[in-house]
C-alpha cells in the first residue's frame, strides 16, 4: 500500500483525494462507488505491468521480451504471496 500512496502523491494528488480512495466503499454501500473504488485500485497496479514491460523493451533486445517480462511478472506475482505471510509472521511474534 505504501508505494500506491506514493504514486498516488507523485501525480500530485492531495491527502484528502488519497484518503478518499480508501474510504470510497466503506462511506458509500452503493455498488457503483464499491466497483468504482476497485476499479481505481486495480488502474494503480496496471502501472506496475505496464512500467515492467517498458522497462524490459527499452533495455533489452526484442528476442527476450517474452521471456524477461514473463520473469518480471513470476517475480512480482511471489512477492504479492510471500510478502504478506513473512509479515503476517512477524507479526504474530
Amino acid at each position: 500500500m505504501t508505494f500506491i500512496i506514493t504514486l498516488l502523491r507523485g501525480q500530485r494528488l492531495g491527502e484528502g483525494a488519497i484518503t478518499g480512495f480508501y474510504m470510497l466503499p466503506v462511506l458509500s454501500p452503493q455498488a457503483l462507488a464499491v466497483f468504482g473504488s476497485g476499479a481505481l485500485f486495480g488502474a494503480v497496479f496496471l502501472s506496475v505491468v505496464a512500467s515492467t514491460t517498458a522497462l524490459v523493451r527499452h533495455n533489452l533486445p526484442a528476442a527476450a521480451w517474452p521471456r524477461d517480462i514473463t520473469g518480471f511478472t513470476t517475480v512480482s506475482a511471489l512477492g504479492q504471496l510471500i510478502g504478506p505471510r513473512v509479515v503476517g509472521r512477524q507479526g504474530q511474534r
